[in-house]
């Protein structure tokens, strides 16, 4: 789905909105299909457009409108309580423009993100925005020409002012670090994604500019500040929630949803959850790991035999060199950053092309097990102490420079590139340390806030559903301690209560059986040719984050066929930011070919006008230039050469 809104703040533009309406269409054209349902409604200094798809079998539609009042979704609110579903996304949008919030019933927690909300009542003349309180849903604000402007496109708002677009160094270097934008930074200079939590609400004046403000609802910060509560409270709260998140799923979709069913923790206590709740999801195992497909088809013959209950398990297999190398290098890249507007990962290259058409409807849920490891002692280093041990400063940051920069070795980035990483580093230490974090928390803070809420892929997917970003499982995951995390605590503790059969069943490590000659690499196919050409680029904007001579030598490894994971992990990147410079230049040279929205012109300043009375006085003869300034100041009420007074002003 997509939206952009507009409002005016200042005093309203000229009558500009045929240009707006042409770039939005033009835009939209290229990113949403021709049978989404689209709204568009718009006033003197304000205006709205959405498109989504059909909502399928899903029991909500993105887009409610009438005369009246608009609500945009961007997602169906899985968590909700069944009451709020059933009333609907008017009802919802009707609360959050009274200040209810998302989470109406149940608390700003509520909601499982992704999930935003859009309200505007038209003939009222307000409207208000929310983000979930993990702030994953891909909500933007952008601000230019008297206009602020709301958008799930971070290109988008750019786009349809008529500005240039611009890469942001602070997101590209986080990009570069971590293979995403971490928290609210986008592609984009000047686009920010909206924070936790937060609330935009505006409303219109007489003169029909807006006044908006910002406030926000329940957040991941406050989830972590709470009292403290015992390992059985937690684990009760967490299973509560897990059902709450089924339920709320099951309300929404009352057909069939699939899961991925590893070997591991994760995806197997989402699993448990959903069949305690009495829903039969349909499982798949990817047959890259012999030992994770074993162990997944005992999980499920565990269920048949004790209960009965046949749940589908499909073995799903891995995808290959041949059908990742089907379409050319170049073209994965350019597929993917246009379809995902630069937000996925560089890994998604060693799969096959994504293609660039949407689906005409929803499809049906996939849910999966993503952000368990805040339950764990993921990134936590053997060495570091258990309860009430005290960590290094030096440790902490090392651990951190990991989570947010693991994807490139520093020595490949240059000096700047690392500048705006460490200042990263500080930013989540500081607010670690303002909630009262210890190490581990922190740790696990800059995973949830920093990288999960723009990493998961179900933030670009509106039918994926990731049940365990459940605030009651986040409170339970912080209110751990390191010993508990070290011993999956909360994992085993609730799978042996949700499904007993399944207690003593070894959880397989996360690690792939293909030998490493099956592995896709970024120079598979005809991946040493593009790469060749654009090693050898001139500096740009984004290719200049990278320190050259590091990059050529990793590109020459890999021409001798020694190439290794670590070059691989660079030269993927470089293949995105060269692709990522290429686009920019095509959307501004689109933005070019437009008509450019009108401007306010400029009041002149004070010292214009003194510049502008020097100029005449050296073209004016003295005496018109001293009637014209005695004109003027009799007209200020000043007193004249002929009452004691001066001419000069």
């Amino acid at each position: 789905m997509i939206f952009f809104s507009w409002f005016a703040v200042r005093r309203p533009l000229p009558d500009c909105r045929e240009l707006l309406l042409s770039r939005i269409e033009r835009f939209a054209a290229a990113r949403t299909n021709p049978e989404w349902t689209r709204v568009l409604r718009y006033g003197p200094g304000w205006g709205v457009f959405a498109a989504a798809p059909a909502a399928g079998g899903w029991q909500w539609e993105l887009l409610a409108d009438d005369d009246e009042l608009t609500v945009v979704s961007t997602a169906p609110p899985v968590g909700l309580e069944p009451d709020v579903v059933t009333a609907g996304p008017a009802a919802l949008g009707r609360a959050a423009l009274r200040g209810g919030g998302i989470g109406a019933g149940v608390g700003g927690s509520g909601v499982v993100p992704p999930f935003g909300l859009l309200a505007l009542d038209q003939a009222a003349g307000r409207f208000s925005l929310t983000q979930d309180w993990l702030g994953m849903a891909r909500m933007f604000e952008y601000s230019s020409q008297g206009l602020v402007t709301f958008s799930s496109s971070p290109v988008m708002p750019p786009y349809v002012l008529g500005d240039r677009l611009v890469p942001d160094e602070d997101g590209w270097s986080r990009y570069l670090g971590g293979g995403i934008f971490g928290g609210s930074s986008t592609p984009v200079r000047g686009v920010r994604g909206l924070p936790a939590g937060a609330v935009r609400a505006g409303r219109r004046l007489d003169d029909g500019t807006w006044r908006t403000g910002l406030t926000h609802g329940e957040r991941i910060d406050d989830l972590l500040t709470g009292p403290a509560t015992s390992a059985a409270q937690s684990l009760a709260a967490t299973a509560s929630g897990l059902r709450r998140a089924g339920a709320g799923l099951a309300a929404l979709w009352p057909g069939e949803v699939r899961l991925g069913l590893s070997g591991g923790k994760d995806s197997r206590l989402v699993a448990a959850a959903l069949v305690s709740a009495g829903l039969r999801p349909r499982l798949f195992t990817r047959d890259d790991n012999p030992a994770e497909t074993t162990t997944a088809t005992e999980l499920v013959g565990r269920v048949r035999d004790a209960r009965g209950l046949e749940l589908p398990h499909d073995i799903v297999p891995t995808v290959t060199k041949a059908q990742v190398s089907v379409e050319s290098l170049a073209a994965r890249a350019r597929q993917l950053l246009q379809r995902y507007e630069f937000g996925y990962g560089s890994s998604y290259l060693l799969r096959p092309a994504v293609g660039l058409a949407w689906p005409a409807a929803l499809a049906a849920p996939t849910v999966g097990g993503a952000m368990g490891e805040i339950a764990t002692a993921r990134w936590i280093p053997h060495s570091w102490p258990g309860q009430d041990g005290k960590v290094d400063g030096a440790a902490l940051r090392s651990v951190l420079n990991h989570v947010l920069a693991s994807e490139i070795q520093p020595e490949w980035q240059t000096g700047d590139t690392r500048r705006r990483l460490a200042i990263a580093v500080e930013e989540v230490v500081e607010r670690g340390a303002r909630l009262g974090l210890d190490a581990v928390g922190t740790v696990h803070l800059t995973y949830l806030a920093e990288r999960m809420r723009v990493w998961s892929s179900a933030g670009f997917h509106v039918n994926q559903v990731a049940p365990l970003l459940t605030a009651e499982f986040v409170r339970s995951a912080f209110a751990m301690t390191l010993e508990e995390k070290r011993a999956r605590a909360i994992h085993t503790g609730l799978i042996d209560s949700l499904v007993p059969e399944w207690a003593g069943v070894p959880f397989i490590p996360n690690t792939a059986g293909l030998a490493p000659s099956a592995i896709p690499r970024i120079w598979d196919g005809d991946g040493v040719e593009v790469l060749a050409e654009m090693v050898a680029r001139p500096p740009g904007p984004l290719l200049d984050l990278f320190d050259r001579v590091s990059i050529e030598d990793a590109f020459d490894r890999v021409r001798a066929g020694d190439g290794t994971g670590k070059d691989d992990a660079a030269l993927r990147n470089v293949v995105v930011l060269a692709t990522a410079e290429d686009l920019f230049d095509e959307l501004n040279a689109e933005v070019r070919a437009l008509v450019q929205v009108p401007r306010p012109l400029p009041v002149p300043s004070r010292s214009r006008y003194r510049q502008a009375r020097r100029r005449a006085a050296q073209v004016l003869p003295q005496p018109i230039l001293g009637a014209a300034l005695q004109a003027r100041d009799l007209a200020r009420g000043r007193r004249t050469p002929a009452d004691g007074g001066s001419v000069a002003g």
